[in-house]
């Protein structure tokens, strides 16, 4: 889940300030010209997502952490 939302802000990164780029060099003979965005806004979404995978990690490891203690007595 957290995969997804860090993937997700990042093609959109992409979107904004990439895709401008290559397509000024594509059109560059006709006169046009597009214009990268100005700022990246979803830098939360991006925390976000690392919190949740985070914190995968963390039940994961407390989950075996569990079972190896119940087979101790």
């Amino acid at each position: 889940m957290g995969g997804a939302v860090v993937s997700i802000d990042l093609i959109h990164f992409a979107q904004l300030n990439l895709l401008p780029k290559y397509f000024n060099l594509v059109i560059e003979n006709h006169g046009l010209a597009a214009e990268p965005a100005s700022a990246f806004q979803s830098q939360g979404s991006i925390y976000f997502g690392l919190a949740i995978l985070l914190l995968g990690f963390v039940f994961k490891e407390a989950t075996r952490i569990h079972k190896e203690q119940k087979l101790t007595v």
